[in-house]
């Protein structure tokens, strides 16, 4: 004889199994757009972080060179400022390469309006 008790949980068993399987191919689904969105997010994420340590550099060579002039000291030439950010850039974030981060501190002095720096880059440099 069929226990009606047995029969009943083959088919809840039988129907949570498909509802899990559907589930899981619409979780999947939303997990992956999840990820892109989150890709799209960290890249303007790092690309914030990169831009923010660029100027920090930039105003630091800047608050050193105005600390020199204060203290009575010759100011550091522009292109010395210039070459210190690079050199400095190139430190802080690996595997940039010298002519990555030109651009880069190129497309960050106009941000920041730094004297002699941005002068340097608008005469081309």
């Amino acid at each position: 004889m069929l226990d009606l008790n047995v029969v009943a949980q083959d088919i809840v068993l039988t129907l949570l199994g498909t509802i899990l399987t559907i589930a899981g191919a619409f979780l999947a689904k939303f997990l992956k757009n999840l990820a892109a969105k989150a890709g799209i997010s960290l890249s303007a994420q790092k690309q914030a972080l990169l831009d923010s340590t660029v100027q920090d550099l930039i105003l630091r060579i800047e608050e050193e060179s105005a600390a020199r002039i204060r203290a009575g000291l010759p100011r550091i030439p522009g292109g010395e400022k210039f070459e210190q950010v690079l050199i400095d850039v190139v430190d802080k974030i690996p595997g940039l390469s010298r002519t990555d981060a030109e651009q880069i501190i190129q497309a960050n002095l106009p941000k920041i309006g730094v004297g002699a720096l941005a002068n340097q880059v608008k005469a081309g440099k």
